[in-house]
Order: C-alpha cells, then structure tokens, then sequence
C-alpha cells in the first residue's frame, strides 16, 4: 500500500504525522510524497480557523477513487462537516499510527487501556525532532476549540522526554521543538508536580551540539515559574526565542476571551525575559476583530505592539468556531475587521523588519539544516533568526557556522561566512 499524509495546522500536528508516517513505514506502508502516486490519503487536520478549515474541507471534497482517513482536531470536534464534504471518509479524530493503520487496514481499533500521556518517541526529520511534551491545556478559551478536541491537560513524564529527545540527538537531530497545546502549564498535572522549567534545564544536561525550541507557551503558566523559566531559555542550548501570545491589548477584551491574564501580566514575562536575554526573538499572537473589540480595544492593541515591537505577529481575523461560547456573540462588520487586520499587519511588519536589521553587521553561530537555492543553505541563528548564506564549502548541514549578517528582509536574515 503507498499513503500519502498531508498535515495542517501547528507543530504538535507535525509531530503527529512524524509518528503516523514512521509507524505506517514500519508496518511496511510505502509514504510518498504526492496524492496522485497514492493508493490512499490521510489529512490530519486543524480545526483553529475557519479559512483553514475551508481549505480542509475543499481538499477533502477533491479526493475521489482512494481510500481517505481523516485525523486531528477538524475531525474530533466537528466530523459531520467531513461526511457532508466526502461521505465516504474514514474519520478517526485524534488518532496515532497504529488508529490509522487499522483503519486503512478496515479493522476495528483497539480499546486505550494506557494511563495518561506516553508520546512514541520523536521522530528525526532532517535534522530536527518534533517531541511532544504534553497534549490538551488548562485554559477554556471563549473562542477556542483545542479544549474540545484535546480535552484537558496530560503531560508526558519528564523521564519519559528526556529519554526520547537522547534518543533522537543519538539519530542525528540538531534541533530538538518541544511542542504542546500550552508548553507553559507542562508538569502542572503530574504528581510530583513538574515544570518546563525545569524540563529544559535538564534537556541542557543532555550531551552533544543541538538546540531546543520551545513552543507556544501562555502567559498566565510562564508567570508560575518565571525566574526558573528565564533562567532556563538563558542557556547554551536554548534557542533566545519566546512565543507567548497576547490575543488583544484590552483588558476588558481578554476578560470577554476568558484569557485569565491583563497586559500588565503579559509586559511582566516580556520584561523578565528581555533583562535577562537582552534581543531575545518575540513571538506573539493578536486576534483581531473579537466580537467584544470596540475602537479603543483595538487602539490599546496597536499601542501595545508599537511599546513591545515584537519580531514576529501571527494575526488571526476571529471567525467563530462551533460549539465556542464566542460563536454565540454578535460577530462584527466584516469590512471593519478586514480594516484593524491590515493595520496590525502594516505595523507588525514594520516592526519585525526593524528588528531584522538591526542584526547587519553582527557576526553570531546558526545551525544549517536545510539546502535553498542554488549554493544557499538555510538556517537559524542562536535567537532562533531565519538565515539564509551561501555555502562557499565550509558550511555543512548539520553543523554550526560562523557567519557576519549582510542584509535583513521580512522573513530573515542575509548571511555570509566570517
């Protein structure tokens, strides 16, 4: 049999599919890299925006005359839009290879008899490692369906981590994403009480030359161990990068979110991390056009992100989930939110490109992993910077290199050997 797996969505659906296709592989499952060579189809899906989502739901309408499972969080949370698409899909909701294979196979899937979270161990692709560190979350975001499709909160033991991601730098990987619905509230459900903090700490200890990118984290979870938390982003093996995301600069409008944290909260973990890692990567997201958003919300937003100047904005248009409670709530004009969204981008762009440049004329170590265009070889930078060089011959993939930042444009930086 040759499947075909197409993810959507973020890291932790990648990591997914990671584990889906080496199991399928070993089973003696072909993996290629295109429908059209494919006996079967599986999409592991994304339900956080309804653009995405449509495009699931387009893609899914196209695939005639092969078998199709649908996986992920679309297919948990709202499966009746999949059969209304395709009624002769094979949903599965969340599901790991072996689900999937027992589907593909037409046999029935076993009972879960396992206590708790036991991820497979990370897969290596390339040179990076996806390692799943928790699932579900604390939170019961108003406009968010991952409590629905992920339940509540189960985090892997630390052993088990630390296990997998040695295991992972012994096959090679230089780069190790730690990735979770909510990396910031990792441990808070075992017994003894665990942290990430901690977890990256010990991932530090761990011998051999790699990274360890940490995922998305929310700021309320951060502020429960900050100092610990900051102390552990500050060493050698942690790339200088923070993804923690804001949703609005209004207070009344996180209270209508139920975000459980103000901007007084938020500008705290960010000013913690920025004094003791001057230049760390910022990463944030902002939704825009919340059905609670009035103009002076939104200026609150605006004025926010010129204070902060994050490197990177991820900017959603709300758009009401099913069975959230801001489904509910009276949406607002289209062409308005159409408005704020473009505004953000402009000076979100701006920011970010600024911050970009002021990398010209630095000289700092990035980890290749990946072939570009023609001599170009792509990487990241300690601060987690996009970094595209040419490879004159003393560059290898795998490896750190020394390079001096020539230019900067929106997405990264220019790079040449020092």
């Amino acid at each position: 049999m040759k499947a075909f797996v197409k993810t959507f969505g973020c890291t932790f659906n990648q990591a997914d599919s990671d584990e889906i296709k080496s199991f399928l592989r070993k089973k003696g499952v072909e993996i290629v890299g295109s429908e059209n060579a494919a006996d079967a189809v599986v999409f592991n899906t994304c339900g956080v925006k309804t653009a995405t989502q449509e495009k699931i739901l387009h893609e899914i309408r196209g695939v005639k005359g092969k078998k199709l499972v649908i996986a992920g969080c679309l297919a948990q949370v709202t499966p009746e839009l999949i059969l209304k698409a395709n009624p002769d899909a094979l949903i599965t909701g969340i599901a790991n290879g072996e689900r999937i294979l027992q589907v593909l196979l037409e046999r029935k899937a076993k009972a879960e008899n396992a206590v708790g979270f036991h991820p497979s161990p990370p897969v290596v692709d390339g040179f990076i490692a996806r390692t799943c560190i928790a699932r579900g979350c604390l939170n019961a975001c108003a406009y968010c369906q991952t409590r629905v499709a992920r339940g509540a909160l189960e985090s892997a033991p630390p052993g088990e981590v630390i296990q997998g991601v040695k295991q992972a730098v012994r096959q090679g990987a230089r780069e190790i994403q730690l990735t979770a619905q909510d990396c910031g509230c990792y441990g808070f459900d075992l017994r003894p009480r665990a942290t990430l903090a901690r977890l990256v700490e010990e991932l530090n200890g761990i011998p051999g030359e790699f990274r360890i990118r940490v995922g998305m984290l929310n700021p309320q979870h951060a502020l429960k161990q900050l100092p610990e938390l900051v102390n552990a982003f500050a060493m050698e093996k942690t790339y200088k990068f923070l993804h923690v995301p804001v949703q609005s600069g209004s207070d009344f409008v996180l209270r209508s979110m139920l975000r459980n944290y103000s901007n007084k909260d938020f500008k705290r973990v960010i000013n913690a991390f920025r004094k003791k890692i001057p230049g760390i990567t910022l990463a944030t997201d902002v939704i825009v056009g919340y059905p609670t958003e009035q103009d002076e919300d939104f200026e609150k937003t605006l004025a926010l992100l010129e204070e902060i100047r994050f490197d990177v904005v991820n900017i959603s248009k709300f758009t009401p989930r099913p069975k959230t409670p801001a489904a509910k709530l009276t949406q607002l004009n289209n062409v308005l939110v159409k408005r704020r969204s473009e505004e953000v981008n402009f000076w979100a762009r701006k920011a970010g490109l600024e911050r970009n440049e002021s990398w010209i004329g630095k000289t700092c170590s990035a980890l290749f992993t990946e072939k570009g265009r023609g001599k170009n070889v792509l990487g990241r930078n300690e601060f987690y910077k996009p970094v595209i060089a040419e490879n004159r011959g003393g560059i290898k993939l795998g490896g750190f290199a020394r390079v001096r930042i020539v230019g900067a444009v929106q997405g990264g930086l220019l790079a040449e050997q020092a």
